[in-house]
C-alpha cells in the first residue's frame, strides 16, 4: 500500500476516512486517466460522435478542426458489433448449479434450498432487467461492477400472509402452522374445512389489513443490485488481478439535493457542496456526461446535468487486523461522513466480504481492470470514416465540375441543375467554356472499406453465421450448428466464460448475505399460476454449498434467437426449407423443436404407414392436406436403408408407388395454374383452414387430386398386385 494512504484507526475515524478517500481518489485518477479516456471515446462512438478529439485544456471532447468542405460521414459499425456483442451475451444462459460440499446432511440440505432461494434473489433484484445494462458497460468499456445489497428499510414493503380459520372449532391459525400439523387444525386435530380468517377477533400476534383479513404482516426485505461502471468504481488497479487484492474500492455518484435530503435529511443536504451544470466536473463520468450534452446525445450518466448536484461517495477499506479486523465501510456526502460501520456482510467462513461483483471482457495480466475490444476497432471505425469522406466528397466535385471560361465570353451563370442552358458570346479564335470532369473513383476504395469491416468483426470475434454469412462450401445442416459452437467458441469464450463466472460469484455472494438477513423467518411467495408460501430462515443455508456455472453451447437460448438463427441458416442455404426432416433435426440440434409442433405426429403417421406396407397391409390413401414434403422425405430414408433393400420386390414396388402418390400430390401443389384452369392448389369445394397441405408450408387449400385418386378414392391398385389382394 502507497504510503501516501494512511489507513484510519477505525470507523469512527471519520476525519482520516474523509483523507483517506480523497488521496486515493486523487491517485487512482492519476494512474487510470488514459484507460478512463479510451472508455470515453469508445462510449462517444457508440452514440455516433466519432470526428472528435479529446481537449486537454478544457478536458472534454471536442470535433476535429476539418475544412467546411469536407464532409463527415459515419456509418456506425462500433454501434453494430457492440449491439452484437450484447445479443450474444445475453442470448448465452449457463445454468448455475447448487451441490453440497460434502455428504453431510446439512450440506446437502442447503444445497437443495439454494437455488429456490437464488430465484427469489433473481426476482427481487430484478437482475433480468439488469443484464442487458451491465452487458452493455461490458462490451464498450470492458468492465462492469455489481453492488449487492439486502434492503431492510420500509421502502422495501411487506408481505400479508392470511390465516385460515378451522370451521370445526373456529381456530385461526397460520397457513404455515396447519401445514406443520400435517395439514389438521393446530388446535382441534380436524382436518378442515378452512376459511379465510375475517370477522372475528385476532390473534395476539395477528393483525387485520385494510380489507378484514386476519394474518401476518411480515417486513419483505429486498435484495438490490446495483449496475456500476470504469466511471464509477475506482481501486488500486495495480495491486493485483482482482478487486479484492486493491486496499480499498470507492463508489462515486453524483446526486442532487433532492435525493441527498431523502437519503441522508435535510440538515445534510444543505451542508453538502454542489458542482454546477454548466461547469464539467473533474471526474471523467462527469466530463462525457457534459461532452455529450453538447451534441445533444443522452448518455445516462447516473445524475441530473439539468441541476446542481454533490459527490456521493462509498468506500470500502480492506480489514487490518489489530486496527480494523471486519473493515472499514463508509459514505461521505461532499466530504462529510454520514454512515461509518464495519463491512455490512461477511462470506460462508464469517469473514468480511466485499459485496461487489467485477464482470470483465478481455483479460489483462498484472491488472484488475479488463480490456474492451472496441479499443482494437476504434482505429478502423476511423479509417473507414475517411474512405467514406473521400468517396462523398468525390460525388459532390462530380457534381459541381470545374469550368474553364475564356475572358471576356459573357456566360450566363452556371448553376449546375439538370437541362440548363448556358448562354456565352462566341469570339473568334476563343475556345468555349469547358468543362473539367474529376478522376473516377478507385474502385480499391470500396473494396477496402468492405476488408475493415470484415477486419472489424473478425477483432470482435463474430462467426460467420452470426453475422449473417455462409460458412462456406461443404456445410450442411448436419454440421452448421457444430461449426456455431466451434466458432463461437474460438471468438468469445474467454467473454463468456468471464460472464458466467461474474453471475456465479455475484450468486454466492448474495447467498451468503442471505445467511445474514434470514435469522428471523422469511416468508416468501414463490410459483405462478399457483401461489404458496414458503418460510426460509438461516437454518436453511447452514451447511456447505458449491456453485458452478454449466458454460455448455454457445448456441441462442432464447426462443427469438433460435428463430432467427433458424431462419438465417435457411437463408443460406444450410437448411434446405424444401426438406422437411432436415429442418427437424437441425431444430432438435439447436433444441428449438416448439417451432415445428406438428411435426412429430405427422412423422409418426407416414412412419405407420411404411410399416403397415411393409407388413403387405394396405394403408389409407393420402390426403391433400398431408404434410407431403415430409413424406416424401421419409420414404426416401427408408428406400435408401438396407432394409428395404432386404424386402420382397413385390413389397419394395408397392412402396415406391405409395410415395409416387406423395409425390404427386407435392407437384400439384407447386404447379402454377393454367389461364382458365383453378390453380392446383385451390378448392372446388370453397377451402378452408382445414385444407392447408403442408401445415406451415404456405400451401392455403385443398390442392384437386383427381389425377391421382379415383371418384371412390380408393387406393389405385399396382398392376404387380394384381391377384394379390
Amino acid at each position: 500500500m502507497p504510503s501516501d494512504l494512511k489507513y484510519p484507526v477505525g470507523p469512527d475515524d471519520k476525519t482520516a476516512i474523509v483523507e483517506y478517500l480523497n488521496t486515493a481518489l486523487r491517485m487512482a485518477r492519476s494512474y487510470r486517466t488514459e484507460i478512463e479516456r479510451a472508455a470515453q471515446r469508445n462510449v462517444l462512438y457508440f452514440l455516433g460522435v466519432q470526428w472528435v478529439k479529446f481537449d486537454q485544456a478544457i478536458r472534454t471532447w471536442r470535433p476535429i478542426a476539418v475544412s467546411k468542405r469536407t464532409p463527415r460521414p459515419v456509418t456506425n459499425r462500433v454501434a453494430s458489433l457492440v449491439n452484437q456483442s450484447v445479443a450474444n451475451i445475453l442470448g448465452f444462459k449457463p445454468p448455475i448449479t447448487y451441490s453440497p460440499a460434502s455428504n453431510r446432511p446439512e450440506d446437502i440440505a442447503a444445497a437443495t434450498v439454494a437455488d429456490r432461494i437464488n430465484a427469489i434473489i433473481e426476482r427481487e433484484a430484478a437482475i433480468e432487467a439488469l443484464k442487458p445494462l451491465a452487458a452493455r458497460w461490458l462490451s464498450l468499456t470492458g468492465n462492469v461492477f455489481l453492488i449487492s445489497n439486502y434492503d431492510t428499510g420500509p421502502e422495501a414493503g411487506s408481505d400479508f400472509i392470511g390465516a385460515e380459520m378451522c370451521i370445526t372449532c373456529g381456530a385461526v391459525s397460520m397457513p404455515l402452522a396447519i401445514e406443520q400439523s400435517g395439514n389438521m387444525c393446530p388446535q382441534c386435530g380436524v382436518p378442515g374445512p378452512f376459511q379465510p380468517a375475517a370477522n372475528v377477533s385476532p390473534p395476539e400476534d395477528m393483525t387485520v389489513n385494510p380489507q378484514g383479513l386476519i394474518g401476518i404482516e411480515y417486513p419483505r426485505g429486498r435484495f438490490l443490485t446495483e449496475v456500476e461502471n470504469i466511471f464509477t468504481s475506482h481501486f488500486d488497479n495495480s495491486a493485483g488481478q482482482t478487486i479484492n487484492d486493491s486496499p480499498y474500492f470507492i463508489s462515486i455518484r453524483h446526486r442532487n439535493k433532492d435525493w441527498i435530503t431523502r437519503m441522508y435529511g435535510e440538515e445534510i443536504a444543505n451542508r453538502a457542496s454542489y458542482n454546477q451544470p454548466s461547469e464539467p466536473t473533474s471526474g471523467m463520468f462527469e466530463s462525457l456526461a457534459y461532452a455529450t450534452t453538447i451534441w445533444n446525445y443522452g448518455f445516462g450518466s447516473g445524475h441530473a446535468m439539468s441541476e446542481p448536484t454533490a459527490r456521493v461517495a462509498r468506500i470500502w477499506l480492506k480489514p487490518r487486523p489489530g486496527v480494523a479486523p471486519e473493515g472499514i465501510y463508509a459514505v461521505a456526502v461532499s466530504d462529510e461522513i454520514v454512515e461509518s460501520g464495519p463491512w455490512p456482510y461477511k462470506d460462508e467462513q464469517g469473514k468480511p466480504m466485499l459485496n461487489v461483483t467485477h464482470l470483465g471482457f478481455d483479460e489483462i495480466p498484472g491488472r484488475i481492470l479488463y480490456k474492451s475490444r472496441v479499443d482494437d476497432i476504434i482505429p478502423k471505425q476511423d479509417q473507414r470514416n475517411r474512405l467514406e469522406s473521400i468517396m462523398e466528397l468525390h460525388a459532390i466535385r462530380m457534381a459541381n465540375s470545374v469550368w474553364i471560361i475564356p475572358e471576356g465570353v459573357g456566360l450566363s451563370k452556371i448553376t449546375g441543375e439538370q437541362g440548363q442552358v448556358i448562354r456565352y458570346n462566341a469570339l473568334q479564335g476563343v475556345p468555349p467554356p469547358t468543362r473539367i470532369s474529376g478522376d473516377n473513383i478507385s474502385p480499391y476504395i470500396p473494396q477496402w472499406i468492405t476488408q475493415i469491416d470484415n477486419e472489424m468483426d473478425a477483432i470482435f470475434g463474430l462467426f460467420d453465421v452470426g453475422r449473417g454469412e455462409s460458412p462456406g462450401k461443404g456445410v450442411t445442416s448436419y454440421s452448421a450448428i457444430q461449426l456455431l459452437d466451434e466458432r463461437a467458441q474460438q471468438g468469445q469464450a474467454g467473454i463468456m466464460r468471464n460472464w458466467a463466472r461474474g453471475w456465479m460469484e455475484w450468486s454466492r455472494q448474495n447467498l451468503n448475505i442471505w445467511r445474514q438477513h434470514a435469522s428471523d423467518d422469511r416468508y416468501a411467495i414463490t410459483g405462478q399460476g399457483q401461489w404458496s408460501i414458503e418460510k426460509f430462515n438461516k437454518a436453511a443455508l447452514t451447511g456447505g454449498v458449491n456453485i458452478t456455472a454449466e458454460l455448455g453451447t454457445f448456441r441462442p437460448q432464447t426462443q427469438i434467437a433460435k428463430r432467427a438463427l433458424f431462419e438465417q441458416l435457411v437463408n443460406l442455404a444450410i437448411i434446405n426449407p424444401m426438406d422437411p426432416m432436415q429442418k427437424f433435426e437441425m431444430a432438435t440440434a439447436m433444441g428449438a423443436t416448439e417451432m415445428m409442433p406438428d411435426f412429430k405426429s405427422d412423422m409418426e403417421l407416414h412412419s405407420r404407414r411404411i410399416d403397415q406396407l411393409v407388413q403387405g397391409q394396405e394403408p389409407p390413401p393420402p390426403q391433400p392436406w398431408e404434410n407431403h414434403p415430409l413424406a416424401i422425405s421419409i420414404f426416401r430414408r427408408f428406400l435408401q436403408s438396407e432394409q428395404f433393400e432386404a424386402l420382397d420386390p413385390v413389397l419394395q414396388d408397392r412402396l415406391k408407388w405409395y410415395a409416387a402418390l406423395h409425390f404427386t400430390f407435392m407437384q400439384q401443389q407447386m404447379a402454377p395454374a393454367r389461364p382458365g384452369q383453378i390453380a392446383p392448389n385451390q378448392s372446388t369445394r370453397g377451402g378452408g383452414s382445414e385444407g392447408k397441405a403442408n401445415r406451415g408450408e404456405g400451401a392455403e387449400s385443398l390442392p384437386s387430386h383427381e389425377p391421382v385418386l379415383n371418384k371412390e378414392r380408393q387406393m389405385p391398385s399396382h398392376p404387380a398386385m394384381a391377384g394379390r389382394e
